[in-house]
């Protein structure tokens, strides 16, 4: 293959990734879990904006509204949900294709990083496959923030390997648009460790320049660094902006506890995966952690690799990828040692984040770099060195028996399982998600596998002539990687049980656009009333374009959840009404724990704080009989009312009050009241009136032109450089 221009390695990365995705990329079966009920009615929603010229602003639909711009894990402004919700539109299908193309993205990364280190072409092929489909990226599925974030990872270090080697404006904007993506898309506790990588690489570059006396080279590396930094910043704007107003408005503004911040770890036992992935998918009470977090596979044949390489010459940079590695291996064992206890009480940024085993991606992909190093090593052809000899090969055979017997102990733990029915197991159990299969079975059968592997690798290790040996390898690789992905692949990927198609068709009842809600009662808007359909059952309301109060997700803000969990009588109220409905009753907010010993609530009383109460009492609110008000025009972003009423009456949303609403009454602005601790209230004149209710936050937008302007920028400069990949 052409060395300079490795087009076919990137379609052998492409057609491995097809292989290992097959029930997916061919639109079999759904994706399951959290990127079902997740990600696919965010993305869904994101794409209908889009479509209807309509920013990403403010999804109305969940949790009684909810600021999705500002969401970490929405991916409200990631290009790639930009382009496929705007040219597409996301459903069951287009969901699936996404992820299987972010799959594929991770090995294109992977490759380009080890380009960036200086290792062949096929060095950077092996790598690649690895880590596209490794457990990170296997277990993890159906958190997509959390593939996004493994898909860019490698091209961010790779990129400023590349700066570190050719300080320019063209690599600093490059490192940029590779930032932006994880910072757009990507869940953001992978930000903070890249953040502390990176400034390790750099201070690994700094000091060796500075050994070798190239003062003016390392001026040039820094101020490089600040202005991709600075590019970084210009590009993510409107995230920055965005995540800046959540301060104060979220739960979690603190951060976690540290009971959240240990919870699911990549557990001692989760071990295992190492060379048994397939057993880490059962007895989940036995890793004591979550399926997603218990496998860490990155093939058997690479962590041969790996193992043997510890023990020859490697670089400063190198090195300082193993220690790293090591370094969040060990933190993603969570309270199995103290050193995530020590970074959540010390360093910064490491308290705002749950899940110790994401750690784990950062100690796979170092694990990688160090085995592409031994990979590369048996293949030198430099006779002055003289490595390619038995001295490598010997280290690799050795690395293959232990594994091996590795392998062996546990296969004769299965083997004296009485209940191993391992027939049975053969027969009706392989490629599915299975609750009757035991760990036992599983350990055997890809024991079998694993063991078969490593008879082929010994026999081409063997052998003489690298030119020859180095395909198999790679042979052996994908195969290995496309087993173990397609044997795991029904627990953590997909619902076997479930066809795309119907889900599809399923789907055609949904409504297009924003069709004005119903006058009905929040209340009753529930995913368990009737929106259920197979792998679809949380976040309905999306679909469906049904205001609720309820919504699976993390984010939380604080007058909300202050009210529906501290609060329920009168929560429980407030959903009796529809999603705009009048008052002309209300109460001190301090006299709310005096109402609530006497359980008394009526639907349209209003509390309010003590100074807007002070400034409206006594000034004839009342609401009559014949008064009403209904929603005229409806869109995710403004909602339009017509109020008629005798006197003067507060016209109340039921949407969370939130940095960038604002309301007028017949064009003139008027003043927003935080009605019973979270939603929007208006006072509204006695007659017939127009009140509209906009989520404008003018700052954001002002965020998103000057990140569309600066990624076009960005882009204009590297016309042309792609070739550089």
């Amino acid at each position: 293959m052409n060395t300079k221009k490795p087009y076919g390695y990137y379609l052998l990365l492409f057609l491995v990734a097809f292989l290992a995705m097959l029930p997916v990329v061919l639109l079999w079966h759904p994706l399951k879990w959290d990127l079902i009920d997740q990600a696919y009615p965010w993305k869904y929603f994101i794409g209908e904006c889009l479509q209807e010229g309509i920013l990403p602003l403010w999804n109305p639909y969940q949790l009684l509204g909810s600021p999705i711009h500002a969401d970490p894990q929405s991916s409200a402004w990631y290009p790639f949900t930009w382009a496929i919700g705007y040219l597409f539109g996301y459903d069951i299908y287009t969901v699936s294709l996404d992820f299987f193309i972010h799959i594929f993205l991770a090995g294109m990364g992977m490759f380009y990083l080890g380009r960036q280190l200086k290792f062949r072409n096929d060095t950077a092929f092996f790598m690649a496959v690895s880590y596209m489909l490794s457990g990170f990226f296997i277990a993890n599925a159906q958190h997509f923030m959390w593939i996004i974030s493994g898909t860019w990872i490698p091209f961010i270090i790779g990129a400023f390997l590349a700066l570190r080697e050719k300080p320019s404006l063209e690599a600093a904007i490059r490192f940029g648009l590779a930032s932006v993506m994880i910072l757009t898309g990507g869940y953001p506790a992978f930000v903070f460790l890249m953040a502390y990588l990176l400034i390790a690489i750099y201070l690994l570059f700094a000091i060796e320049m500075l050994q070798r006396k190239e003062k003016a080279m390392l001026y040039r590396f820094t101020g490089f660094s600040m202005l991709a930094v600075a590019a970084t910043a210009l590009m993510a704007s409107v995230v920055l902006i965005s995540v800046y107003h959540l301060q104060g408005a979220m739960t979690r503004e603190a951060g976690v506890t540290l009971k959240q911040a240990l919870f699911c770890a990549f557990t001692p036992k989760s071990f295992i995966s190492f060379i048994l992935p397939f057993a880490s998918v059962r007895h989940l009470e036995f890793f004591n952690t979550d399926l997603s977090m218990a496998s860490a596979y990155f093939g058997l044949i690479t962590i041969v690799f790996f193992l043997a390489s510890l023990a020859i010459r490697r670089t400063r940079l190198l090195n300082l990828f193993l220690i790293w590695g090591i370094f969040c291996l060990v933190a993603a064992t969570g309270e199995a040692t103290p050193l995530r206890e020590f970074l959540y009480h010390y360093v910064p940024g490491m308290d705002q984040f749950r899940f110790p085993a994401l750690f784990r991606i950062y100690a796979i992909l170092s694990f990688i770099i160090i085995a592409g190093h031994g990979f590369e090593v048996l293949k030198i052809e430099d006779l002055r060195l003289k490595i390619e000899d038995l001295s490598f090969r010997r280290l690799l055979m050795g690395s293959m028996a232990a594994v091996a017997v590795t392998i062996i102990v546990f296969m004769a733990y299965s083997l004296t399982r009485r209940d191993l029915n391992f027939g049975e197991f053969l027969k009706h159990e392989l490629f599915i998600f299975s609750e009757k299969s035991r760990i036992s079975q599983h350990i055997l059968f890809q024991g079998i596998i694993q063991l078969l592997l490593l008879g082929l690798f010994c026999i081409l290790i063997i052998k003489k002539r690298m030119k020859y040996a180095v395909p198999g390898i790679l042979i052996l690789v994908c195969v290995d990687m496309i087993a173990a992905t397609r044997l795991n692949g029904p627990y953590s990927v997909y619902y076997h049980q479930y066809r795309s198609k119907e889900i599809y068709a399923h789907a055609k009842q949904f409504p297009e656009g924003f069709p004005i809600p119903g006058n009905g009662r929040i209340i009753d808007n529930k995913d368990q009333v009737g929106l259920m359909f197979q792998a679809l059952w949380r976040n309905l309301n999306i679909f469906h374009k049904q205001v609720s109060y309820e919504g699976y997700n993390p984010l939380h803000l604080k007058g909300f959840e202050d009210l529906a969990d501290n609060h329920a009588k009168l929560y429980e109220t407030i959903l009796l009404n529809p999603l705009v409905y009048q008052a002309g009753k209300i109460r001190e907010l301090d006299s709310l724990s005096i109402d609530e010993l006497r359980g008394n609530f009526d639907a349209g009383q209003i509390y309010l704080d003590n100074k807007d109460y002070a400034s409206l009492d006594g000034s004839g609110l009342k609401a009559s009989p014949d008064d009403h008000v209904s929603i005229t025009k409806f869109s995710p972003v403004e909602i339009q009312a017509r109020s008629i009423s005798q006197s003067k009456v507060l016209v109340n949303l039921l949407q969370n009050n939130y940095h960038g609403w604002k309301a007028t009454i017949d064009g003139n602005p008027a003043k927003i009241l935080t009605a019973n601790m979270s939603f929007i209230s208006v006072v509204v004149p006695p007659g017939e009136h127009v009140v509209i209710f906009s989520y404008e936050p003018t700052d954001v937008r002002w965020g998103f032109y000057l990140t569309v302007l600066a990624i076009i920028a960005g882009l204009a400069i590297l016309r042309g450089t792609l070739q550089g990949l």
